[in-house]
């Protein structure tokens, strides 16, 4: 709730911040998951500098106006983000 105050209709922003703050207290939990982490990290950030998936389908104006290789700096940290907790996230479901 309180980032939806703080990014009010920017669920991108949202769901980042929502994903690493889990992912840094999974990894101050249980450091022996870092290595996987950062694992997914990488896999669910990399393709994207290669793929023209965002240059063909990114709709959202880039507020940060930063790019790595054309891709907007958003997309990366949501993807890091995203693949560090799920990279965790599904092995504790699947025990």
């Amino acid at each position: 709730m309180a980032l939806e105050v703080w990014h009010s209709h920017k669920a991108m922003y949202n769901t980042t911040m929502a994903f690493a703050e889990g992912a840094v207290a999974i990894a101050s939990l249980r450091s022996d998951l870092v290595p996987p982490m950062l694992t997914g990290a990488l896999i669910f950030a990399v393709p994207l500098l290669y793929a023209e998936f965002v240059h063909r389908f990114y709709n959202m104006p880039n507020p940060l106006g930063s790019h790595v290789l054309g891709v907007p700096i958003e997309e990366l940290f949501f993807a890091a983000a995203d693949g560090a907790i799920w990279s965790v996230a599904c092995e504790g479901v699947q025990g």
